[in-house]
């Protein structure tokens, strides 16, 4: 499979902090992948590898001679993006099909500065801290294989063009006592690491495009992988919009409660579940089967006996066979919800409210007996 990446450190334009009408990324003449990764589809559906998400309203629109990608606005704010972070776009060409993948690489602990005839604007100055009388100094700086004192002072504030809506703040960058300003061209950008075992200051590759190959065998491992993550989230996801509380997720399961007894039911377990409830709903999904099952979990013998109690009159209910996980009740579709593609996202979501809606009076007669034996539970 062939693998192109377009990756570019963000600015406070792009990131509308200036002012501007929009979020987008500024993609550069020079750039091959304008048209082998934007412009031959000019409404790519991107797959956010964080999260699974699918984001539809971005767009690619060419002003004069620019290539922007617009509309990542919610994109920005759900990940909290910042200046100096840097953004990963992706187009995966299997041979007969292509999808397309973002990501954002978080960069903590540098401060981004942009060069501009004026001086140096600096687009996340947040991370130095507080500015003492507009200035601060930072000893055994490296630079240029020199080790050195680094002080940045306030210049002036003013537009940075004519046009511009608001003014920008400009700072002198001196090391060792000499100004940086005329070390760089305008617009270029330079990183100041601001750890505190590690301070260097050099130039920003501002964006840069790679390209490469993987054996089908790596590409599936990691394609399945994600699929799995994307599966997961899509479950939880669906659960939530049903007003249901996600709860312990395991390999293959996820468990929730009813918001009426998510703080009642004891957790008390000893069992494997990350959140160590005594009982709980359980989608589990495998290649053969998804099921939605009420599970007793191993534990505090006085809870599991006020739960068991409770369990042997679910209606459709039956006899449990385990000592240890007691389940009561199970509702099983049978389909391999591995082999549904990303374009049959919405029937999963479909299953899930199925399931759901299907076994809401079991449900609620669960949580009804909960509510009304919950004096009985140790905590």
């Amino acid at each position: 499979m062939k693998i192109q990446q377009f990756i570019k450190s963000l600015n406070d334009t792009e990131l509308n902090k200036k002012g501007t009408n929009d979020s987008y990324v500024l993609i550069p003449v020079m750039a091959k992948t304008r048209q082998n990764i934007f412009l031959n589809s000019p409404s790519p559906r991107f797959l956010d590898l964080k999260s699974g998400t699918y984001y539809d309203q971005i767009n690619i629109t060419t002003p004069g001679n620019e290539l922007r990608v617009n509309g990542l606005g919610k994109y920005w704010k759900k990940n909290n993006v910042n200046a100096g972070d840097e953004i990963i776009f992706e187009k995966h060409d299997k041979g007969n099909s292509i999808e397309y993948y973002m990501n954002i690489r978080t960069r903590k602990n540098i401060v981004v500065f942009q060069c501009n005839k004026k001086g140096f604007e600096i687009l996340n100055i947040d991370v130095l801290g507080s500015m003492s009388q507009n200035s601060i100094e930072l000893n055994e700086v490296e630079y240029n294989k020199r080790v050195g004192k680094l002080k940045i002072e306030f210049k002036s504030r003013e537009k940075k063009k004519k046009n511009s809506k608001e003014a920008s703040d400009f700072y002198n960058i001196l090391f060792n006592e000499e100004n940086l300003l005329d070390h760089y061209k305008h617009d270029e950008f330079i990183e100041l690491s601001n750890s505190q075992t590690n301070k260097f200051l050099k130039k920003v590759v501002v964006w840069q495009e790679l390209q490469f190959l993987l054996p089908d065998n790596i590409m599936n491992e990691k394609e399945v992988k994600q699929r799995k993550e994307q599966i997961k989230k899509i479950i939880e996801k669906t659960i939530e919009n049903n007003g249901y509380v996600v709860g312990s997720s395991v390999k293959g399961g996820i468990t929730f409660l009813t918001k009426n007894i998510k703080d009642i039911v004891p957790k008390t377990s000893d069992g494997s579940w990350l959140q160590k409830e005594s009982f709980a709903y359980e989608i589990v999904y495998r290649k053969e089967f998804i099921q939605l099952k009420f599970v007793i979990t191993p534990g505090n013998e006085q809870n599991r006996k006020v739960l068991r109690e409770i369990a042997k009159n679910i209606p459709g209910g039956r006899e449990a066979k385990g000592k240890d996980w007691i389940v009561n009740y199970i509702y099983t579709i049978k389909t391999n919800i591995y082999s549904y593609s990303s374009a049959q996202d919405g029937n999963i979501k479909k299953l899930i409210d199925k399931i759901l809606n299907e076994n809401k009076t079991q449900i609620e007669f669960f949580e009804n007996e909960v509510l009304n034996l919950k004096d009985k539970f140790q905590y």
